[in-house]
Parts: structure tokens; C-alpha cells; sequence
């Protein structure tokens, strides 16, 4: 049932941009759903901004939310366009895969990776995503998220996970990814995987993206990461710089 609606709206966001706008009868006729279907539909498209409804004509069109995702898309194409150059040069640097994460909704999302060329390495995958609190990468959007949304996802996740959660843990190592500007893990996300990360802001010092090295715990030893602590931070400066417009 829940497909068939998120194909439902999709088929009205569509017959919305041929139709420019269109009545509730006529993309009720269009689409072959009853009145009373399609309205429910509609209702939720217009809550979601992603559909305009006319209060005197009651005549529906496509709604600016729209432009909000488009422009979303926009924003991480570029990210990775930039971003792509650099992360390739720190990936020889360290010998080590680097990857780019963006924040969907409640998880981290691989956006950019370059891989690291050894025989043994850890693979990032484009696409990949996990929970924020789930390994070093997520938790970099954790550490600079306002209070009030990060107490609304602590709750979200303790009413959801099986597993005992530890709140206190977690807020500890927040706590010290915003003093150190970094933050790491080992065998989280993957077994025998160690992995760092920094966040990558934008001009208003909002968190836009994580920048990350994963490599196998095995080649990094007890240290992880850390001897790259410093170049991972100075390549995500060169991103924002870049973003920016500065070279």
C-alpha cells in the first residue's frame, strides 16, 4: 500500500508538470483514482509543499518545495565535482580510501569516494548509508546539529532500536568530536574497519558534509587513523575553500 501511494504522487507530480495546473476532477479522471483517493493524495503533496493548491480556484500546481530539492541535488553535484580533484590527491596521500557524506533524513549517505589502490583495502560504496549514530562519519553530523534536533533523534532512535542505547556514551563522544574537530571509530559500521572524519561547512559555518578515510584495522594498528588526523583536516579547508570560490 505504502508503494503504491509514493507512485501515485509521483504519477500526479508528473501529470502536474504537463498540465501546468489541473482541477481535482481532472487528475481524479487522469489518473483513474476515485475523487476521494486522489484528494487524500493531493492533501499530502500540498502538506509537504511539494504541491500548490489554489485557495480560490481550488486548481492545483506543482509547489516551490520542489525547488527546495532540486536545489539539494544541485548542492551535492557541485560538492562532489569540487570535491572530486582533492579527495583523489589525499587518497594517494594516505594510501587509504577517502570517501564524502552528506546527511539524508536520519542517516549519513556515500556521495564521492576514491579507493585506495592497495591490494587489501576497504571499499566505500556510493549510495552506502547508515544511521548518524552508527560509526565516525555519522557522528560528525551529530556533533554540530542544534540541541533540540539532536534530542529529537536521540528519541527517534531509543523508540526504535531493539539494542540498548547509550544516550550518555554518545553524548561523550560528541562532546569530544567538537573539541578535536574529529571523529573516529573502529569495527562500527564493518568489522576490522577503522575510519576518520571532519566536517566539510559551508560559508554560514553550517555542516554540509563529512569528509572520511576508511582503511582496514589491520594495516593501521592500534592508532587507527590518526597519523592523517591533520591532512584530513587540511583537505576539508581546501573543499570549503573551494566551494567558496577561493582557491
Amino acid at each position: 500500500m505504502a508503494l503504491q501511494t509514493v507512485d501515485r504522487a509521483c504519477n500526479f507530480l508528473f501529470m502536474l508538470r504537463s498540465l501546468s495546473e489541473a482541477s481535482l476532477s481532472e487528475l481524479s479522471e487522469a489518473s483513474g483514482l476515485k475523487r476521494s483517493t486522489a484528494r487524500g493524495v493531493l492533501t499530502s503533496l500540498v502538506d509537504h509543499g511539494l504541491v500548490y493548491q489554489d485557495p480560490v480556484t481550488r486548481r492545483y500546481r506543482l509547489g516551490t518545495g520542489l525547488i527546495d530539492l532540486a536545489q539539494g541535488v544541485m548542492a551535492a553535484d557541485h560538492l562532489r565535482l569540487i570535491a572530486r580533484p582533492l579527495i583523489r590527491t589525499l587518497r594517494d596521500l594516505t594510501q587509504e580510501s577517502v570517501g564524502i557524506s552528506i546527511r539524508v533524513g536520519d542517516e549519513r549517505v556515500i556521495v564521492e569516494v576514491s579507493d585506495s589502490e592497495n591490494p587489501i583495502r576497504h571499499v566505500l560504496v556510493v549510495g552506502a548509508h547508515t544511521p548518524l549514530h552508527m560509526g565516525a562519519v555519522g557522528r560528525v553530523f551529530l556533533a554540530w546539529m542544534p540541541e533540540s534536533e539532536l534530542g529529537d533523534y536521540v528519541d527517534r532512535i531509543q523508540g526504535s532500536d531493539t539494542q540498548a542505547f547509550d544516550v550518555k556514551g554518545l553524548r561523550d563522544t560528541i562532546e569530544r568530536i567538537q573539541e578535536t574537530g574529529i571523529s573516529a571509530s573502529e569495527g562500527e559500521v564493518v568489522t576490522e574497519a577503522v575510519g576518520i572524519a571532519t566536517p566539510i561547512r559551508d560559508q554560514s559555518h553550517n555542516v554540509i558534509a563529512a569528509l572520511h578515510i576508511a582503511a582496514p584495522a589491520s594495516r593501521q594498528g592500534s592508532g587507527g587513523l590518526s597519523e592523517f588526523k591533520d591532512d584530513l583536516v587540511a583537505f576539508a579547508s581546501k573543499i570549503e575553500r573551494s566551494l567558496q570560490g577561493n582557491s
